[in-house]
């Protein structure tokens, strides 16, 4: 089965004006050091059960992706950019 996975452009469009264009771009790789040797690292996003929750629509996503990059962007730890590989939402888009 073929997977789409969605361009930062995607999402890019509910961040702060003064950040479209970052958000927007391709990544560049972090300085921070992380060396697993096994593994798959997986964060569940949000209160309700996987499957189900707070967000009704896509658009509701999209918002809330906006949101994880508008708060890793202003913190350090991050280096200016979002801390995670993907976002998969409940309706199953990979981003």
């Amino acid at each position: 089965m073929p997977v789409t996975i969605h361009k930062r452009v995607t999402w890019s469009e509910y961040v702060d004006p003064m950040h479209r264009v970052h958000a927007a771009s391709d990544p560049v790789p972090s300085a921070n050091p992380w060396n697993p040797t096994v593994g798959v690292f997986i964060h569940h996003r949000g209160p309700a059960p996987l499957g189900g929750g707070d967000y009704v629509t896509e658009e509701d996503c999209l918002e809330d992706i906006a949101d994880v990059y508008m708060d890793h962007v202003s913190d350090d730890e991050f280096n200016g950019d979002v801390a995670y590989n993907f976002f998969v939402c409940q309706h199953g888009n990979i981003y």
